[in-house]
């Protein structure tokens, strides 16, 4: 189960008069993050990135007291 279960989401933010903007929210290592683009591309390239950051978090080993070595305790997980 991951510990920073909600996912960063993308907004469209629209504003009378000027160009709409982007706007990413999520939780990372439980800190609310918020970033707003003026493309798209750029929203979508900076939430995969902190997605693949907090699955990466959520992937740590533990530390365990064990008399396996590091590769055994890989398999064994």
């Amino acid at each position: 189960m991951m510990a920073n279960s909600k996912a960063f989401q993308i907004s469209k933010r629209t504003r009378t008069g000027r160009a709409d903007r982007w706007r990413v929210r999520g939780r990372l290592h439980g800190q609310r993050l918020e970033k707003t683009f003026d493309d798209l591309g750029k929203a979508k390239a900076w939430r995969d990135a902190k997605e693949i950051e907090r699955t990466n978090a959520d992937r740590s080993t533990r530390a365990t007291l064990t008399r396996l070595d590091a590769a055994q305790a890989f398999d064994a997980e």
